[in-house]
């Protein structure tokens, strides 16, 4: 048995202050506002960074605290989440809830608002549904029992399995229900269901770009408009000195990166292996 404690605050920070899209971050957050924890916050054991399966329960200080915790997996009791499915890491997000679910099939779908709102909550409730519909037949069974919309308190776009963690602005966007959203969704299956191996190349962002951004103009009838867009990104961004094979790309950082590893003309961004 380990027992240990102490404090995580560390302030987030954008990672990229040049690159307009990128979100602050950080290592882990536990103050007034919410809890953050990841793998970075070095909050649960770690040992040469096997894959993990966890059983865990959240305990408050104030029992009568409107708090509540999310993490991925399956819940059980009021603030218990366990994991048989091997993970990459263990994330605890909490705050000052307000909860709302429906059942979609074998599916429970949940939105976690940090102010409440039954009409965002519904419309994003809504569009997990209506995705799970479209993806399923295409990909296969959607692999975990929940997803879940959390409202962070400081802007964020994170897709993690089993739910995605976006910034209190950004769910507010109209826009963001049909192209950020679908996205997140998509990585269930590709990137938090399979996982890619970083030392050859992260293919699940441009799999997961194919099958919202790309797939949603191609319905609309606009989709050679969207490869032509994509093309001109990557001539607009991308230089002899900041190219770089497609096995180097693991996440976007910049502009140039984003093209390379979502737009690059070889692909368009779907390619699954680092040829």
């Amino acid at each position: 048995m380990l027992i240990y404690s102490g404090s995580i605050y560390d302030l987030a920070e954008q990672s990229s202050p040049e690159y307009a899209q990128s979100f602050s971050e950080t290592s882990g957050i536990i103050g007034e506002q919410g809890v953050y924890l990841n793998y970075g916050s070095a909050w649960f054991p770690i040992f040469g960074g096997q894959l993990v399966t966890f059983d865990m329960e959240v305990q408050f200080a104030d029992t009568a605290s409107t708090w509540k915790a999310v993490s991925q997996g399956d819940r059980f009791g009021d603030s218990g989440w366990s994991s048989a499915d091997p993970m990459e890491e263990i994330y605890l997000i909490a705050a000052s809830f307000t909860e709302y679910s429906v059942q979609a099939d074998d599916v429970e779908v949940l939105a976690y608002l940090r102010t409440p709102d039954s009409n965002l909550a519904t419309k994003y409730m809504d569009a997990t549904e209506r995705y799970l519909k479209l993806y399923e037949p295409l990909l296969g069974d959607y692999p975990y029992s929940k997803f879940a919309l959390v409202e962070n308190f400081w802007e964020t776009g994170y897709g993690m399995p089993s739910f995605t963690l976006l910034g209190e602005q950004v769910i507010r966007f109209p826009f963001i229900l049909e192209s950020s959203y679908p996205h997140e969704i998509l990585h269930n299956w590709w990137g938090n269901g399979v996982y890619p191996d970083y030392e050859s190349g992260n293919w699940s962002e441009g799999l997961t770009a194919y099958l919202a951004d790309h797939l949603f103009r191609e319905m609309s009838g606009s989709g050679s408009q969207y490869r032509k867009d994509m093309l001109s990104r990557y001539k607009n961004y991308v230089a002899e000195e900041t190219d770089f094979p497609l096995a180097r790309f693991t996440s976007r950082n910049s502009a140039a990166t984003q093209a390379v590893g979502m737009a690059r003309p070889s692909c368009y961004g779907i390619c699954c292996d680092s040829n």
